[in-house]
């Protein structure tokens, strides 16, 4: 891992939407795996992202002091963001400092979560098996439809006539 100073820049980009629910389930599942200070750094990077008002670059000084940490402790939780896939880091240099950019990525969906054996058996060790069953009860979707009903839903060609002739559909608006 590099070394960061004060005096370094970063920009932040978002690899997907991030939800209410993503940062349900970073407090909920993530947080007691990856702690506090990473998961106060992965909100307040959101944060900056969704309020930066035309501001392409931040300060690494100025998130220190707002976050009231230490160059250690940013690194520390850069790289529990890193370890868990909400964050991947990227760096040039100019002269004496440095600038990365930022990638945060939403967590996985608690299913997801529960499915990975990693995240399920760090998830049990830090909070133990009866606190992760309770998670993992509350993040239960039920979808056992009950055999005397039938699916009536509609398909998008019962609702929707297309004519693929129309330029509408030609329209390309790039790969991302």
């Amino acid at each position: 891992m590099a070394f960061q100073t004060k005096k370094d820049f970063y920009e932040i980009r978002l690899a997907s939407l991030i939800t209410n629910v993503d940062k349900d389930s970073l407090l909920e599942l993530y947080q007691p795996i990856i702690g506090s200070q990473a998961t106060i750094l992965y909100l307040t990077l959101l944060k900056q992202k969704r309020n930066q008002d035309g501001v392409d670059m931040f300060s690494i000084e100025h998130l220190l002091k707002s976050m009231q940490i230490v160059v250690r402790d940013f690194l520390s939780a850069r790289k529990y963001l890193e370890a868990v896939g909400l964050l991947r880091t990227y760096e040039t240099h100019a002269d004496d400092i440095k600038c990365y950019i930022y990638v945060l990525y939403s967590p996985k969906s608690p299913k997801a979560f529960f499915e990975d054996v990693l995240f399920k058996g760090l998830l049990i060790r830090s909070v133990g098996e009866k606190e992760a069953k309770h998670l993992a009860n509350k993040y239960r979707v039920n979808l056992i439809i009950p055999e005397n009903y039938n699916e009536v839903t509609s398909s998008f060609v019962d609702v929707f006539t297309l004519d693929y002739d129309d330029l509408s559909f030609r329209k390309d608006f790039g790969s991302d």
